[in-house]
């Protein structure tokens, strides 16, 4: 097959459906309806006029079919990436979707450590925050991805690598660094969520380096500073 071709077809079809659910939640929002399509009950009355009102629950509908559809196609392209029936595919907790997201993101031939490829979704230490009225230095949608829906994916069914989760907020919540000790509860879980994100990419890094045959690089904690595998800076 032609990879790159391949690969820019799976990039559009993932990012035009997240585009398309995003649209459909919004009008679910604005309409009050439930993500499935349920009525909500609420309080405040919609803010649009009652015979304007079925043309735009037709349109929420014709929305949610476009992304049914973006859904199974994107099922069917991504069994052409090996690293996808290889590896992804067996991750507890990751689906076609997220596997669509991560194999049309990454570059794995430029990311010939597994350091790159925690700054490039922004889970590198000074590399991993928005400066209002600065580009960012990473790519936002996928940080967005891992963090806010695979993370959540994992420890959700329990995926293996929600062990790493539970054991970095553990430590955390127990630390007596300045820095962690006063932290607030959704920071520590965030920090937890990045650990056990960064765990995820280095088993990734592997993978799809060896099924590529290229080289391969330890992590820049391992090689540098001497840390082993399951110690991180606080």
């Amino acid at each position: 097959m032609n990879e790159q071709i391949d690969k820019e077809t799976l990039r559009k079809l993932t990012r035009t459906l997240y585009m398309v659910q995003d649209t459909r939640i919004r009008m679910a929002n604005r309409l009050h309806k439930k993500l499935n399509g349920e009525d909500q009950k609420v309080v405040a009355n919609i803010n649009i006029e009652n015979e304007t009102l079925p043309i735009l629950v037709d349109v929420w509908h014709d929305f949610e079919k476009q992304e049914k559809a973006l859904k199974k196609q994107i099922e069917i392209e991504v069994e052409r990436f090996p690293i996808y029936t290889n590896f992804l595919s067996e991750v507890k907790g990751c689906g076609p979707l997220l596997s669509a997201v991560i194999i049309t993101e990454f570059d794995i031939n430029i990311a010939t450590t597994v350091s790159k490829m925690w700054a490039f979704a922004g889970l590198a230490p000074g590399r991993d925050r928005l400066v209002k009225g600065q580009k960012s230095c990473f790519n936002t949608f996928l940080r967005s991805k891992l963090c806010g829906v695979l993370g959540g994916s994992f420890l959700k069914c329990k995926s293996p690598y929600s062990v790493h989760y539970y054991e970095y907020k553990n430590r955390l919540e127990n630390s007596e660094s300045v820095t962690w000790k006063d932290a607030t509860k959704i920071h520590i879980h965030r920090a937890a969520m990045r650990k056990m994100i960064k765990e995820f990419l280095k088993d990734l890094y592997v993978a799809w380096r060896t099924l590529e045959d290229l080289p391969m690089r330890r992590p820049y904690e391992e090689e540098y500073l001497g840390r082993s595998h399951h110690e991180e800076v606080i």
